[in-house]
Formats: C-alpha cells, sequence, structure tokens
C-alpha cells in the first residue's frame, strides 16, 4: 500500500537537512507520507541554508552538501507551481486565516492539491500560526501540538 499524501511546508521540510530539537519525529512523520509542497519550498529552503552559513551554524561544505541533496530530493516532491489561481487563493487566504504571505501561498497550494483530489491531505508544519490558517481552512495539522 502506497503512503499517504501530506503537504508539507518549509519549516518541517527543513528538518529533513538540518538538524534541530525533535529532528528525528519530524523526519519520520515525513517519511510516513509522499510528499506534496509549494515551488516556493525550494527558494525558501535556500535562503535557510544561506542564513544558517551566515551564523555559522553550518559550514560551507556542509552547506554545498545539503543543497545538492535538496536537489536530488525536489525530483520525489509533488510540487505545486505558483500560478495566478494560486496566488488569487493566496489574496484570499490572508485575511480569512490572517497569516503571512508565504504563508497564504502554502496554504493556497495545498487547498488546491487538496480540491485536485486528495480531500484529505494533510498539513505538516512547525509554524503555529501557519497551522492555526491552515485548521481555519479545514486542513489537520500535524507537527504542531
Amino acid at each position: 500500500m502506497p503512503r499517504p499524501w501530506a503537504y508539507v511546508d518549509t519549516s518541517l521540510l527543513a528538518m529533513r537537512y538540518l538538524a534541530e530539537a525533535d529532528t528525528s519525529r519530524f523526519r519520520r512523520m515525513m517519511n510516513a507520507h509522499r510528499l506534496v509542497t509549494s515551488a516556493v519550498t525550494a527558494v525558501e529552503l535556500r535562503s535557510v541554508l544561506v542564513q544558517r552559513l551566515a551564523a555559522g551554524d553550518i559550514t560551507d561544505t556542509a552547506c554545498r552538501a545539503i543543497s545538492a541533496r535538496l536537489t536530488q530530493d525536489r525530483d520525489f516532491w509533488d510540487t505545486i507551481p505558483v500560478t495566478d489561481a494560486v496566488l488569487a487563493i493566496a489574496e484570499d487566504v490572508v485575511p480569512r486565516a490572517n497569516v503571512r504571505t508565504l504563508d497564504a501561498v502554502h496554504i493556497a497550494s495545498a487547498m488546491v492539491r487538496r480540491d485536485a483530489g486528495l480531500p484529505a491531505l494533510p498539513f505538516l508544519t512547525r509554524d503555529a500560526e501557519q497551522a492555526q490558517g491552515a485548521r481555519l481552512l479545514g486542513f489537520a495539522v500535524l507537527g504542531i501540538p
């Protein structure tokens, strides 16, 4: 039986590449699912890597290795393009869920995928505000208590 699908945002997907508190729990959660995410996620992940490198949290060698793995892993994600339709939904999500811009893009992307045939699509995030917005719009949220 194939693993179920789940939408994963950048805050949780970063745990696949960077060690933090509860990393193993989040990695198990992701490994239990096939992942759907927004096309903007790869850009956000690269930004996280550059910030960690600048802060001295990772070495240049580690940053290059993680970037290479990220490039390979993207082939295994169901990536939702940031289309005019996604952006229109995101504009509606902002006032309804009171979330930030990129959180709205992630939620809108998940809504597009859910409406295209994955009605039970859970939303995986470590971002409490995004989780609250996703719940308001009918998602079961994993990753945040």
